[in-house]
């Protein structure tokens, strides 16, 4: 929670850099798992449904800030990582 606030306030911080729009997102992601380690895992696999179709649903808005909900936190942000990997591999 202290992280994305912080992005959030610097993002806010820097003040307008130019007259271009910013895209800004939430989405309720539905990547909570019922372990640790368990997100990164399927996220290191072919992807499930729900996690085929966060990444499809992200890739399509295309935003420039994202706030994410429901989604598994870990201490070394490994899982968030690896899903931003995901992402930049482009569509499935």
């Amino acid at each position: 929670m202290f992280w994305r606030a912080l992005v959030i306030l610097v993002v806010f911080a820097m003040g307008p850099v130019s007259a271009e729009t910013i895209r800004v997102a939430t989405y309720n992601a539905g990547l909570s798992r019922s372990g640790p380690g368990v997100l990164l895992a399927d996220l290191n696999k072919p992807p499930k449904e729900e996690i085929a179709t966060a990444l499809a649903v992200i890739q399509a808005v295309q935003p420039d800030v994202l706030l994410l909900s429901r989604i598994d936190y870990d201490l070394r942000g490994r899982a968030l990582d690896a899903l931003a990997m995901r992402l930049a591999e482009g569509p499935e």
